[in-house]
Formats: structure tokens, C-alpha cells, sequence
């Protein structure tokens, strides 16, 4: 049952962080800059992370550790109506069904009196005469695969947008299938594969943090690696080394790590990599 795999995201700041469009019809001064006055001008963009709140789906519950996950994801934008698809109707307002809510740091909703919180108060929105079949291009759903456990980004193909070739390449590599979830015993010390040998010339070792709560490995790409390492000849071990990953909280306590592995270029041989124990 994967009923609770739901988010919603009820209202946030519009601004214009970006132009992405270097044409003579967008600007290249704009003023929506805070949240005091919102919009975007032609030829900008708003931009997200993934670690703000609201902009993802929790699927730690989704067992992926036999088989990969293929399910439909659903999308709602602007379902209550607060943004006027249509026609405004000045000092005109509607009751919601929502009401405020207060937060408990000081100064959260911001320091003016037009921001102070008041909870329990009703919510209305602005007046609007909305066009027909606006919710038509509201809605999407598109297919979404989560892959095997420790497969992700780096183990997926790589295409020319993305390159294809060195070793800080976030596709085209392979989990190591003795390396999906490996023990370090000296978290946030430095440690090491020791005596890692390959069978072919120019193979990637990249390391990657496990998961304790998931049991697998994490794909990580270059820039979030704990190593990433060019074995440049074949049959002449070298040690890796890398920082044990440290305590995170109570349930991902450190320790565990990944090895993932490829040739340097894609076009090159995959070769058999190895090591002979873990140490410092």
C-alpha cells in the first residue's frame, strides 16, 4: 500500500533567480527579487532544490532491493484556485476552507505587522472569473522508475548530453556487486580498500555513503563521492583511501560505504576490479 506517498505544497515565494534566455525580448534587469513583489519576466526562472521542504516524495518504504519500482506520478497544480487563471475581480474575496496557522520561532512569518502570524483565522483568496478548461494543463502523470537498491543517476547510461567519458561522469558506472554495502569501523577517520587491483587499464573506483535505513548503497555522484580514483594500469594494486562516513543521527550511525566502478571512457573494456581487505 503506497497511499502515503503524497505531498502537497500549498504556497511559496515567486522570483526571477535566473535568465535562461538570452534573447533581445527578455530582460536583463528585473525587479522581482523578494518576496515583497513576486513574479517572473520573460526569459526567467524560478529555481528549486530538492532539500526544500514540499519538493519531494518520501519512497523510503518502497522495497526496491529484488526488483525495481514502476509506478505513475500524479501532479496538481493549483488545485484550491489561489493563482487566477482568468479574468481578476478587483476587491472582490473568497472563503477558502483553509485557516492560518502559527509557527513557534519568533519573527517566522517576518518582522513587519502585515506578516505577523495569527492563527486560526480565515483564509480567503482573491476574487477570479476563471477561464474554461484552465485545469486542463493543470494536471500531469508520467511513469517513474526507482532502479534496484545502490542503482541510481551514475549507473544509468550515459547520453551525449551528459558525456560520456573521465571519471567525474555521473553515469555509465556500475555498482560492484562485492562492494553494495560495505563496513568501515573507524567512522569520520580516514580509511582505505586496500591493494585494489583491475584487469584492464583506466578503470574508475568511486566510493560512495551507504544507507542504513535502506541497506544499499547511495549512487552518488562526483561532487558528493568520498573517493573517486583512475586506476591507471592493470595488475598493480594501489590503496584508495577515503573518510569513514561519519554519524548522521541515531539511525544512519556512519560506517557504510559502496563501491562503484567502470572504465574511464565508456568506449574502453570493463574491467574485473578487486581489493583485499578494508584498513587505514
Amino acid at each position: 500500500d503506497q497511499s502515503n506517498l503524497t505531498n502537497s505544497k500549498r504556497g511559496f515565494c515567486l522570483q526571477a533567480v535566473y535568465r535562461h534566455a538570452n534573447a533581445e525580448w527578455s530582460p536583463l534587469n528585473q525587479d522581482y527579487y523578494t518576496c515583497s513583489l513576486q513574479g517572473i519576466p520573460a526569459g526567467w526562472r524560478d529555481t528549486y532544490q530538492s532539500g526544500i521542504r514540499c519538493q519531494w516524495i518520501d519512497v523510503t518504504s518502497i522495497d526496491t532491493s529484488i526488483q525495481s519500482y514502476t509506478a505513475p506520478l500524479y501532479s496538481s497544480l493549483n488545485p484550491d484556485g489561489f493563482l487566477c487563471e482568468g479574468t481578476p475581480q478587483p476587491d472582490t474575496w473568497v472563503r477558502t476552507e483553509f485557516n492560518t496557522t502559527c509557527c513557534s520561532s519568533q519573527g517566522c512569518c517576518g518582522n513587519s505587522n502585515e506578516t505577523q502570524c495569527c492563527g486560526g483565522e480565515p483564509v480567503d483568496r482573491a476574487g477570479c472569473e476563471t477561464w474554461e478548461g484552465a485545469q486542463e494543463d493543470n494536471v500531469s502523470d508520467v511513469m517513474v522508475t526507482l532502479p534496484l537498491s545502490g542503482e541510481g543517476q551514475v549507473t544509468e547510461k550515459c547520453w551525449n548530453s551528459t558525456g560520456s567519458w573521465g571519471e567525474k561522469r555521473d553515469c555509465g558506472l556500475k555498482l560492484h556487486p562485492k562492494g553494495k554495502y560495505l563496513t568501515c569501523n573507524k567512522p569520520g577517520q580516514q580509511v582505505a580498500l586496500k591493494n585494489v587491483i583491475s584487469t584492464d587499464f583506466y578503470q574508475v573506483i568511486r566510493v560512495c555513503e551507504a544507507s542504513i535505513a535502506l541497506r544499499s548503497g547511495l549512487a552518488c555522484i562526483w561532487n558528493d563521492s568520498l573517493a573517486n580514483v583512475i586506476i591507471s594500469h592493470k595488475d598493480e594494486p594501489r590503496d584508495v583511501h577515503f573518510i569513514c562516513p561519519p554519524k548522521r543521527d541515531s539511525i544512519e550511525t556512519g560506517g557504510r560505504f559502496a563501491v562503484y566502478f567502470g572504465p574511464l571512457f565508456t568506449e574502453l573494456s570493463l574491467g574485473d576490479v578487486s581489493w583485499s581487505s578494508i584498513g587505514q
